[in-house]
């Protein structure tokens, strides 16, 4: 292959992945009627740490999606406010007994 066909190339499947990173974190976010939380949570240690306090958390009514992060001690929610509250999501990860959550630096979206 020529080298300007490969950089051509190059450059347009960059600015394709690009663009659909960008609409995608656009859609990421909230539906209409949902908010966004962040929590800190201490004590997660493995991947299997991340799956306890996502079902913990998929359990709650009104929680649409959640995703946590041992390497970053957080998770974020996506929930329905009108059903449940970030109090709520903490009361139900620390039931689990190994966590301790909290409002990641009192940011609630």
């Amino acid at each position: 292959m020529d080298g300007r066909l490969i950089k051509t190339l190059f450059v347009f499947l960059t600015a394709v992945f690009l663009v659909v990173g960008i609409t995608n974190n656009n859609q990421a976010c909230c539906s209409e009627g949902t908010r966004m939380v962040a929590l800190k949570i201490e004590g997660m240690t493995c991947a299997s740490c991340n799956v306890a306090v996502k079902i913990a958390l998929k359990k709650l009514d009104g929680v649409v999606e959640a995703t946590a992060n041992y390497k970053l001690g957080r998770a974020e929610v996506e929930y329905v406010p009108e059903k449940v509250t970030p109090q709520q999501m903490i009361e139900a990860i620390n039931k689990i007994g190994k966590y301790k959550a909290s409002i990641y630096n009192g940011v609630v979206a």
